[in-house]
């Protein structure tokens, strides 16, 4: 996350201790879209009893009453400025891909400042698990500036910077339901499967 802006203040009583963590789930969140989503987050870490803090990392135009709720929820809220491509290169496949360039702020963290043991490198555009490093965030920054950008804005760009070291997550993370239909000899506890796609 970018750290141009404060961390905003993390007043709760009840998961205090949960500052002193060496680790964090981190989610992106902007404008007001995607606010049900980050509920279901905080719901599901929470339905787990998860002993890591949630941190948020917010774009400015996501509404005052959001970042209030949040916080109302015991999650820590970062601000951070918008990253873009070179403008006017390409038409992304939606107009609104462009914005989500902006969570390769992700990898300039310095809170909680010691984050533990690194994890496995595993990444896709919606949920991966990351090291942060200001050394792979200058490289993404500056690699962006000379890379022309394709449909899929930041996704097609991660698998491209991360291409020789990343590993899929397991599809019992991150399964889209709608995989199934298109192959049914998916298990959701496997890390792939080929099949014929089919009509549901």
């Amino acid at each position: 996350m970018a750290l141009e802006i404060p961390l905003d203040a993390y007043t709760s009583t009840s998961k205090v201790s949960k500052l002193n963590s060496k680790k964090a789930f981190v989610t992106f969140f902007s404008n007001d879209d995607y606010v049900k989503g980050v509920v279901g987050l905080v719901k599901s870490l929470r339905n787990v009893k998860s002993a890591y803090p949630l941190v948020v990392a917010i774009l400015l135009d996501v509404p005052k009453e959001h970042r209030e709720f949040l916080r109302s929820q015991d999650c820590i809220v970062r601000k951070i400025v918008p990253t873009h491509p070179l403008e006017n290169q390409i038409q992304f496949a939606m107009a609104y891909y462009v914005i989500n360039y902006s969570k390769l702020r992700v990898w300039n963290v310095t809170w909680p400042a010691e984050l533990g043991s690194p994890p496995p490198l595993y990444f896709n555009a919606g949920m991966f698990v990351f090291e942060p490093s200001k050394l792979t965030y200058e490289n993404l920054l500056q690699t962006l500036q000379i890379t022309p950008p394709t449909p899929f804005a930041e996704q097609d760009f991660l698998n491209m910077f991360f291409e020789k070291v990343y590993k899929p997550i397991p599809l019992i993370y991150n399964l889209v339901l709608a995989m199934l239909c298109q192959h049914p000899d998916i298990q959701p506890g496997s890390s792939n499967a080929v099949s014929t796609p089919r009509e549901c």
